[in-house]
Formats: structure tokens, sequence, C-alpha cells
């Protein structure tokens, strides 16, 4: 059974819940390195989490275009800066029981957003949160979901030059939601159930350029999330007008 939560709260801020029982996602360590290199003794596995940990390293721009439940959709690009502690997304949902388009910006603990015809962002001080941590926070460890995907992959071969398939955990244990990747707004509730597939590019300098994820449970779900801009500048600043979130988030 493949499920969508996202929550919304109006004009404050709408982020995405946690799953229950998640520990925080796998983190990759290290920083942006030489393209890895596979030798005969490398396993195909160990040369794309590789790049896949070389990616989520880096600062990155992306962009996601996936199904979700209920004949819903979601589309759009953002940025991710590691190493500034930044993100910067706008995601469009169609379909379902809830379409909405979200801005975000996430510098450090501070929380921006703002939705279409909204002349301000609203801002929330992530760092007061108690009541509403669990569910407003926004972790900058892996908040685009490679870390997660990398640590939940079960099994890679090499189909060409630069291009990878395998099969991947969709609801691996004492983990966040990290699908689709993005834009993590997946539950999978399966037990025992079949992995996952995924196909995969990287280029000649071993940055990850393309995952395409498909799961299937009581529904198939197709996801397609692309990088670029490796390593290049984020460009991401705090919002200009912004206005404070009501102060029963800080209760």
């Amino acid at each position: 059974m493949i499920a969508v939560t996202v929550l919304l709260a109006g004009c404050a801020p709408t982020v995405g819940i946690r799953a229950a029982g998640g520990a925080g996602a796998p983190r990759a360590e290290g920083s942006a390195s030489p393209a890895p290199q596979a030798s005969p003794g490398t396993a195909a596995i160990d040369t794309f989490r590789a790049a896949l940990r070389k990616t989520h390293a880096a600062t990155y721009k992306f962009s996601v275009s996936s199904d979700l439940p209920d004949k819903a959709r979601v589309t759009g690009t953002g940025t991710f800066d590691r190493a500034g502690k930044k993100l910067q997304t706008n995601l469009k949902y169609t379909g379902g029981i809830n379409p909405h388009t979200t801005q975000s910006v996430v510098i450090g603990n501070h929380l921006y957003q703002k939705q279409p015809g909204d002349s301000r962002w609203v801002h929330l001080n992530m760092a007061k949160l108690k009541k509403y941590k669990s569910t407003m926070q926004v972790s900058l460890a892996d908040p685009v979901g490679l870390a997660a995907f990398s640590g939940a992959i079960k099994t890679v071969r090499q189909t060409g030059p630069n291009k990878w398939a395998g099969t991947f955990d969709p609801n691996p244990a004492d983990t966040d939601e990290f699908l689709p990747l993005g834009a993590p707004s997946i539950v999978v509730f399966s037990i025992l159930g079949p992995d996952a597939d995924f196909s995969a590019t990287t280029d000649a300098n071993g940055w990850v350029t393309v995952i395409n994820a498909k799961v299937t449970a009581d529904e198939t779900v197709k996801m397609t999330t692309k990088f670029t801009g490796h390593g290049q500048s984020a460009g991401i600043k705090k919002p200009s007008r912004t206005g404070e979130a009501a102060d029963f988030y800080y209760d």
C-alpha cells in the first residue's frame, strides 16, 4: 500500500511529516572529490554509492517529476547546499485531494514559505519549536533523500557506460520518508513486499545526473529526479519581504 502525507496549515508553513518510527535518514560522509573509479574488484553497488555520496555532499540543483497515489502528481525544482545548510524548493502538487503549490527557503534553522498570490514569505524559527517540532522541523541532513536512498539500495548492476540499474527497499526500517527524491512525501506500507526498481545515470566526473524509480504496491508509482549544477554556487538568499508565523507554532 502506498500513501502520501503532506501537511497543510493554510498560510502557515507546509512541510512533510516524518514516517512513524523514523530515527533519521542515514547520513553520507565526505565532500566532493574526484570521480569514483571502478576497478575489476570493485562491486557496482560500491561505485554507484560513491557517486551518491559525492553528489549528496556537494551543492546541486534538482528537478522532480513523480506520480503520487490517488492519481496525484508532484513536479518542481530545487537547490541544495549541504555545507551552507541551505535549501530552496518550488513544488507543485496536482490532482488528488490537496492540490497546491509552495515555495520554500530554508537557511539553517529558519524556514520561509509562500504560496502563489502571497505578497510576503512566512518565517518560522524552527529552533524555537516545541510541540510542533516533530511535524514542522525541516532537517537539512538529507532533505532530498539521496543518503536514505543510498542506504536502501539492495542491488546494483552496470548496464552501460555511466549507466546503472538495480533494486532498493522503498520502506527501510528506522528511515524517514525519502520518496520521491526531491519531494519526500510517500509512505510505502509493505511487509516482506517486493523491492522497488531504479535506473540511474552518472557523468564522466562521477556526479549522479538522473535517477528513475518505480515502486509497485497496490498501484505503480514512477518517479524521475534530475541533478545539475554540481559543485556550483547555490545562490540561495533570505527572502526580502517576510512576515512572522503565528505565535501558537512556538507554544
